[in-house]
């Protein structure tokens, strides 16, 4: 996968988890993995959500670490 931002070029596993349809968008769920030098973060798994919008898949989740989001960060 390439990215527009580079995301250090890291290899991995992705699989998506599950399909769902809401009111606004299609949706997916993935679980993914990013191949580290470090071996006790290699059995790592990450989760996401994208959905599909006018402009393609876009991630689905929000940045929480924003300073919009002041105190409640």
């Amino acid at each position: 996968m390439r990215h527009a931002v580079a995301f250090r070029d890291a290899d991995g596993q992705v699989q998506v988890v599950r399909a769902f349809r809401t009111a606004l968008a299609d949706c997916k769920e993935a679980a993914f993995t990013v191949s580290e030098s470090d071996p006790a973060l290699a059995a790592t798994w990450f989760t996401t959500t994208m959905c599909q919008g006018p402009r393609g898949w876009q991630w689905a989740a929000a940045e929480p670490a924003v300073a919009r989001w002041g105190a409640l960060q």
